[in-house]
């Protein structure tokens, strides 16, 4: 049996704290959702975490240009349910790294997950980008509660 997540309607969802192991000058971490955040260039983690108050469905992330210009164009995805363990990191059949490939033609790009992940604390690794370690990012889900969840 295994419990198949679904939000019946996803909506950007808003975080408790963020936190990146780098920032730059206007693209702080706490901007993610509006700036954008990029890392340093010399960081060579470039990771952003994430950790909302209580779990969350997480169905599909909007990745857009920051105001610079730079995108992620590969990015790596951990997670936990919950706070102060280990992460887990996201792999679906062949599919464990997001891939942006219309950022740069359209300026944004929705990217679904092949299967939606119920998560507390997320973290994001820019492991590849275009012109800056940056990204313009928002997390689309639902609530537990307004979620469907199916046992097959």
């Amino acid at each position: 049996m295994r419990l198949i997540l679904a939000c019946s309607t996803a909506s950007v969802l808003s975080t408790l704290t963020e936190e990146g192991t780098s920032e730059i000058d206007d693209f702080r971490a706490k901007g993610y959702a509006t700036t954008g955040w990029c890392a340093e260039e010399t960081d060579p983690s470039r990771k952003i975490t994430f950790t909302f108050a209580v779990p969350k469905v997480i169905e599909r992330l909007r990745v857009e240009k920051t105001a610079n210009g730079a995108y992620p164009t590969i990015i790596g995805l951990k997670y936990s349910n919950r706070t102060g363990v280990p992460l887990i990191p996201y792999a679906v059949a062949n599919f464990s790294k997001l891939t942006t490939r219309n950022v740069a033609i359209v300026g944004s790009e929705l990217l679904v997950l092949p299967q939606a992940i119920e998560a507390r604390v997320l973290e994001f690794t820019i492991e590849e980008f275009s012109g800056s370690p940056c990204m313009k990012l928002e997390i689309l889900g639902c609530h537990k509660t307004n979620c469907l969840g199916s046992n097959f």
